[in-house]
């Protein structure tokens, strides 16, 4: 990867002026590897994505409130820290 690869065109209104009022409502950018289409999610949604496409059958606001737990004790809203909670539920729950 080189880093003019990252050169593109931005205007004033596309940058945010004030953090989201929520952290999990932060808006993502999704670059899906195998199409190349890029699409902007909110960590809550990837979150609730990552555990449908695991078959992990918990109630939407367990999750959403233990991922918002997770995300400030390990690094903050990314899609690996989405991935990582996820990973750590569906251990949880297979073990029980």
């Amino acid at each position: 990867m080189k880093l003019s690869q990252f050169n593109f065109p931005l205007t004033i209104e596309q940058i945010a002026k004030y953090p989201a009022k929520f952290r999990d409502e932060s808006r993502m950018m999704v670059l899906h590897k195998d199409t190349g289409e890029i699409e902007h999610k909110q960590f809550k949604d990837i979150v609730l994505e990552l555990a449908q496409r695991n078959g992990l059958e918990v109630p939407e606001e367990t999750i959403l409130a233990e991922a918002n737990k997770w995300e400030l004790r390990h690094g903050g809203v990314s899609g690996r820290t989405a991935q990582q909670f996820i990973n750590y539920m569906t251990g949880t729950f297979a073990e029980q």
